[in-house]
């Protein structure tokens, strides 16, 4: 049980770095090319996700709650684009959702995984 909250405790803190990057504006993500219309001045979190995932839709459920300046989330179900993007900074994705990825100061950043709503809430399984 301890473990559980532990794990989920890390996944909090780490997407709320992830996010803080963002606002601080300290990173220039690599946005590939004819993958979104955002401007230079935007940054990018990417998140791949499944429409059968409670995971994934508790997930969006949180960050669609956030009020981001200067950062366009891009969802997206298209798995091939993402391991093919995600191929390119050599990382190896085994295809598990959601995850989310971006990258800071040249790095890759990628979290996976999120509590479905009944984790987040009792620390279940």
């Amino acid at each position: 049980m301890m473990r559980k909250i532990i794990i989920v405790s890390v996944i909090i803190i780490a997407l709320s770095f992830l996010i803080a990057l963002y606002i601080l504006g300290s990173y220039n993500p690599n946005v590939p090319e004819n993958t979104s219309n955002t401007s230079k001045n935007v940054s990018v979190i990417y998140i791949a996700y499944s429409s059968s995932c409670p995971h994934c839709h508790h997930l969006l459920e949180y960050v669609s709650k956030l009020n981001l300046k200067n950062v366009s989330i891009l969802t997206t179900q298209n798995g091939r684009e993402v391991y093919a993007l995600l191929k390119k900074y050599n990382y190896n994705w085994d295809f598990g959702v959601p995850i989310v990825f971006t990258r800071v100061n040249g790095t890759l950043i990628v979290i996976k995984g999120y509590p479905s709503k009944e984790q987040d809430k009792e620390g279940i399984s």
